[in-house]
């Protein structure tokens, strides 16, 4: 009887720390120690009354060195494929990752855009494979002050524009004003769509501007379609979320990155648990939704890219290279289809050119060798076509 009680309470602590952390906005610690006592509990539900409390830790701790040292040495040899990496993947994406645009000390809210980087701030952001220092203008994005003085080339998209991982002087933005001599303005932000890019490109000074250059995920779908059926709806494209929406991302971040003792053997427990639901319920723990857009097609995705895109060269009146970096090898071939031959908009097919030691090992966004084969493609297409004449 009592190890159906010790096996029900570690169950049930686990469960609450995994799926309803929403209980423990700014209270991370108290969530942390319960995870904590909810994967002792579960395994002494198992060796009660034949090995000692001391023994069952001493073997968590040493299952949670394997855990994290076999990875570390994974990442330490570069190996690019390895055994479990897709679980581990999925592991520091959803549950051992910070992302920036709800970093307390590099964000902050927005009532247009949602979030933009805190403007003005340097501060250091981190994640499990690398550390930068990210600096910010007043716009808030990755760039210094002088930069939004009279930009001839203006580089806007989400986190792989940003430099997600990499300092500055390795960013696309930075390696392209030392080849071109030209000022470039970054205003790449975290999970921005197409449609907020272009918001936010409104704000820049735009008076000597020659080039703009937007990169493209299949992430941007959701919210191009969202904002342009609101358009045609009559109704605000705003964010309607609000402060307080962002303060909770701002909350959960640190539930979400920081590292709590045995959080790698707390993660293996989930998955086994979100494999039991899976079974038990016969489908897929999250259904697929009837969608009006499917983010895997590149026709989907081209069509609302294209009224955004095609939006903006009428109102900037300058030319506009496009490249896509994603996970769809069939999105890049239906962009570069379409603007092919096209004497204003210009695509560069960066994606597959890009292999396995231009990304982090688990992180899907480009190291500094990415991020610098990104740059000297888009300069092979800025100088074949003339762009800064």
């Amino acid at each position: 009887m009592n190890r159906i009680i010790f096996f029900l309470i570690g169950l049930l602590l686990i469960g609450v720390t995994a799926y309803q952390r929403q209980l423990f906005y700014n209270l991370e610690y108290l969530c942390f120690a319960i995870a904590f006592a909810g994967v002792v509990i579960f395994f002494y539900s198992f060796l009660y009354g034949f090995v000692k409390v001391k023994y069952i830790l001493l073997g968590l701790i040493l299952i949670e060195a394997v855990f994290w040292g076999y990875l570390k040495l994974m990442i330490y040899k570069q190996r690019n494929s390895f055994f479990l990496k897709e679980y581990y993947a999925n592991f520091i994406t959803f549950r051992h990752r910070s992302l920036i645009q709800f970093d307390k000390n590099l964000s902050s809210y927005d009532p247009e855009l949602f979030y933009t980087l805190k403007p003005n701030t340097k501060g250091i952001f981190e994640n499990f494979e690398f550390k930068t220092t990210v600096e910010t203008s007043s716009m808030g994005t990755r760039d210094d002050k002088s930069s939004l003085d009279n930009p001839k080339i203006v580089t806007i998209g989400d986190s792989f524009t940003m430099g997600w991982g990499v300092e500055k002087e390795d960013m696309v933005s930075t390696i392209l004003e030392a080849k071109t001599g030209h000022k470039v303005l970054n205003l790449g932000v975290s999970s921005y769509g197409t449609y907020r890019e272009h918001q936010i490109l409104k704000r820049a000074d735009r008076d000597s501007l020659k080039l703009i250059i937007l990169q493209y995920n299949e992430t941007d779908i959701e919210e191009n379609y969202s904002k342009l059926k609101a358009e045609e709806k009559g109704e605000s494209t705003k964010t309607q979320l609000k402060e307080s929406d962002y303060n909770n991302e701002v909350a959960f971040n640190p539930l979400n990155s920081k590292y709590f003792p045995l959080k790698g053997i707390h993660s293996i427990l989930v998955y086994f648990i979100d494999s039991l639901k899976q079974k038990i319920a016969k489908k897929p723990t999250q259904e697929v939704q009837k969608s009006n857009f499917d983010f895997t097609s590149g026709e989907d995705n081209l069509k609302y890219f294209d009224i955004i895109i095609n939006r903006m060269q009428k109102e900037f009146n300058v030319p506009i290279i496009i490249y896509y970096i994603g996970n769809y090898q069939n999105i890049e071939d239906v962009f570069e289809n379409r603007y092919q031959g096209n004497n204003s908009i210009y695509y560069v097919p960066v994606n597959k050119k890009l292999d396995s030691k231009d990304r982090f090992i688990i992180d899907e966004h480009t190291n500094k060798i990415g991020q610098a084969k990104t740059a000297g493609l888009i300069l092979e297409k800025i100088h074949s076509e003339n762009l800064l004449k």
